[in-house]
C-alpha cells in the first residue's frame, strides 16, 4: 500500500483535474481511503472538488495476479472505448486526457 502511494503524485493529479474541471481540489492518499477503494486489478482514488463533485482516478494494480501487459492494455483500451461510446449518448460526462 505505501509503495503505490509513493507512486502516486497527489501534486500533479490534483492540478490536472482542477486543470480539467476549472475548480479547485483535494485527494485523499490515506491508506486508509485507498484500501477501502482497491480490488484485485486496480485502485480508486477519490478526487474532491471544492463544489463537492467527486471523480474517481483509476490506477492499475501489476502483480503476480495481473494479467499479462498486452491483456491490460487491451482492457484499458476497451474501458475507454466504452467510455467514449456512453458519453456519445449522453449518459456519462467525461473529460479527455491524452497520455
Amino acid at each position: 500500500m505505501d509503495e503505490l502511494c509513493s507512486r502516486i503524485d497527489n501534486t500533479k493529479l490534483c492540478a490536472r483535474a482542477s486543470l480539467c474541471r476549472g475548480v479547485s481540489c483535494i485527494v485523499n492518499l490515506s491508506a486508509k481511503n485507498l484500501w477501502t477503494m482497491m480490488g484485485g486489478q486496480n485502485c480508486h482514488v477519490e478526487i474532491t472538488f471544492d463544489n463537492n463533485v467527486k471523480w474517481l482516478a483509476q490506477f492499475r494494480l501489476s502483480g503476480a495476479s495481473s494479467p499479462p501487459l498486452q491483456a491490460r492494455d487491451y482492457i484499458l483500451r476497451s474501458k475507454a472505448a466504452t467510455m467514449t461510446f456512453l458519453h456519445m449518448i449522453g449518459r456519462v460526462n467525461l473529460i479527455t486526457v491524452t497520455l
